[in-house]
C-alpha cells in the first residue's frame, strides 16, 4: 500500500508517501518546529493558502475532536499533533486499531505507535517559512544492509530470545560471524535504536528485520 499526500504552498509544491498505518514526521530537535509544522500547515490549509491533494480526505486533529474523527467510519488522512495522542492513554490503543491514515508530527520517536522505517520522515525548512518533508534516509544517513554477510549490527523486531532474534543468534553461532544482535522488542521501537545511529554519525551497516 502506498498513498501520495502532495501540497501545493503558494508556488512552491512538495509530499510525502503514506506505506502504513501510522507515518511520522520527525521535529526531535525544538529547531526543526514540530508544533510550528502542525498548526502552520492546519491554518493555512483551513484558510485555503496550502491545498492537499491525497485519494482520501484530509484533517486535521486536535486534543478536542480526535476520538471523535477515530471512530468515523469513512478512511481519512488524519493530521495529528503527537502530544494529542499522548493527552490520554485511551487514545494509542484506539489509533493503533483505527483503520485511518495518522500522520503524528511528533518531536519524540512513536515508542508506542507503529510506524515502519520508510513512513519516517523529517522537516526540512527552506525560504520564507516554507519547508519540505523527507525521509530520514534520504542522505544515506543510515548505513543500511540488506545482506546479513555485510552487516556490522542485526536489529531485530522480536525482543531478546524470541522470534527471529533466536534464529539469527543461531545463525551467528553456526556461521561464526560477527555481528552485533540488537533486540528491539517492538516494531515500534526500531525507529528510536535506528535514530540513534543518525545522532552518533555512526557508520556501520545495519540489517533490520520487521
Amino acid at each position: 500500500m502506498k498513498e501520495y499526500v502532495k501540497f501545493w504552498d503558494r508556488d512552491y509544491e512538495y509530499g510525502f508517501c503514506i506505506y502504513s498505518h501510522y507515518t511520522t514526521i520527525l521535529g526531535i530537535d525544538s529547531g526543526e518546529g514540530k508544533t510550528w509544522l502542525f498548526d502552520s500547515l492546519a491554518e493555512r490549509y483551513n484558510e485555503g493558502i496550502v491545498k492537499i491533494e491525497a485519494g482520501y480526505p484530509v484533517i486535521f486533529a486536535d486534543s478536542v475532536n480526535l476520538l471523535t474523527i477515530l471512530k468515523t467510519e469513512d478512511r481519512s488522512i488524519v493530521f495529528v499533533d503527537e502530544i494529542s495522542i499522548n493527552k490520554n492513554s485511551q487514545y494509542l490503543g484506539i489509533v493503533n486499531s483505527s483503520k485511518h491514515f495518522i500522520v503524528a508530527i511528533t518531536r519524540a520517536m512513536p515508542f508506542r505507535a507503529n510506524s515502519p522505517l520508510c513512513g519516517i520522515y523529517r522537516v526540512i525548512t527552506v525560504d520564507n517559512g516554507q519547508f519540505r518533508i523527507e525521509k530520514i534516509n534520504k542522505y544515506n544517513d543510515l548505513r543500511i544492509a540488506d545482506n546479513i554477510g555485510m552487516a556490522d549490527i542485526v536489529v531485530t523486531e522480536a525482543s531478546e530470545n524470541h522470534s527471529e532474534y533466536s534464529y539469527i543468534m543461531e545463525c551467528k553461532k553456526n556461521y561464526n560471524l560477527a555481528f552485533k544482535v540488537i533486540p528491539a522488542g517492538g516494531k515500534d521501537k526500531i525507529a528510536g535504536i535506528l535514530y540513534n545511529f543518525t545522532k552518533s554519525n555512526n557508520h556501520s551497516k545495519i540489517l533490520c528485520l520487521q
